[in-house]
């Protein structure tokens, strides 16, 4: 079973910034505010050290909060504010870049792009909204783990949604 990752961009913000000491998000060169999934934070962590090693006016540091899908695009859907710690990514001599925390601003920032390994109809049943964009990425590939002796060799993606989204919930179980 494969699911997209759907990227939702929004509005990108302006000003280039200069890290003043102070750990704070909105200090950083060129932030992008990114609420996602947590599946999606190894490709963050492997693009972000190359995007903020660019020099100029192209230089972004993505500040990236994980969370679940439907919580990550509720900030698009709802214009809810990112708030509390994030993580971010400075380039280093090897490339693989170095993970480090920053502080957003306590009243909340807009995140310019939200990342869920699910659409915004999925999470909402609403259209994507107006000035939005819904981007399918990478198939991302599920697994399922069963006991060593189980005679079951298949699933169907029918059973396998309703073992995800009932957990086995009485009227909603899979048989075997």
């Amino acid at each position: 079973m494969c699911l997209s990752l759907a990227l939702v961009l929004g509005r990108a913000h302006g000003a280039l910034a200069q890290d003043g000491g102070v750990v704070d998000c909105t200090t950083l060169p060129n932030p992008v505010y990114v609420p996602g999934t947590t599946l999606a934070k190894p490709l963050f962590a492997r693009i972000a050290p190359k995007l903020g090693a660019i020099s100029g006016t192209g230089q972004m540091t993505i500040i990236y909060q994980g969370k679940g899908s439907c919580a990550a695009l509720s900030h698009i859907i709802a214009a809810a504010t990112v708030t509390g710690t994030a993580v971010y990514w400075t380039p280093d001599a090897t490339g693989a870049g170095t993970e480090k925390t920053c502080n957003l601003p306590t009243a909340g920032i807009a995140a310019d792009m939200a990342v869920g390994d699910v659409s915004i109809r999925t999470c909402t049943g609403a259209d994507t909204p107006a000035g939005f964009g819904d981007f399918s990425s990478f198939a991302e590939p599920f697994g399922f783990i069963v006991p060593p002796n189980s005679q079951q060799t298949a699933i169907t993606a029918e059973e396998a949604y309703f073992i995800y989204k009932f957990g086995g919930q009485a009227g909603y179980q899979v048989p075997p």
